[in-house]
């Protein structure tokens, strides 16, 4: 399958549809600069997480819905898991590190937060990986804003 497929991505977007953040995954096997890392290779059954870009410091919780919409969708896709390398430690600065534009070496407690496990660590660097088998499908919403009407309260016979 890694020959059949580039790299994939998901784009979240607000009600006037203006883009609020984005992240990109790709196959292991298509990524040969990150064998490199100080932590090591990634798994040849993973797809790694390249990169996130929120267009908000205030909106970590959006990567979040972009982390949780690309797990859904590669689950679809059958890939075993997803994995992410972070810079360990981190300091309150770093706090959106690899969500702004200028690195791509994830917050490991944000990954942490989200069901990564560490893999291997060399030096500040640490691979993680979530294994999508371990996750279950759940309705979701396309859209911030979209909700459903709520049932109305049960009353009495």
């Amino acid at each position: 399958m890694g020959l059949e497929v580039g790299l994939f991505g998901k784009v979240l977007l607000d009600h006037a549809d203006a883009v609020l953040g984005t992240v990109q995954a790709a196959p292991a096997t298509l990524l040969p600069s990150v064998r490199r890392l100080p932590a090591g290779a990634p798994s040849a059954d993973a797809w790694v997480m390249t990169c996130a870009f929120l267009y908000d410091d205030e909106f970590l919780p959006g990567f979040h819905r972009l982390l949780q919409d690309l797990e859904a969708t590669l689950k679809q896709r059958h890939v075993n898991a997803v994995e992410a390398f972070a810079l360990r430690p981190t300091s309150a600065d770093d706090r959106f590190r690899g969500y702004l534009r200028s690195h791509n070496l994830f917050n490991h407690e944000v990954l942490e937060g989200c069901g990564f496990r560490s893999v291997r660590t060399c030096g500040d660097v640490r691979l993680y990986r979530l294994e999508l088998a371990t996750l279950i499908a759940a309705p979701r919403w396309a859209r911030l804003g979209e909700r459903p009407e709520p049932f109305p309260a049960p009353q009495p016979a």
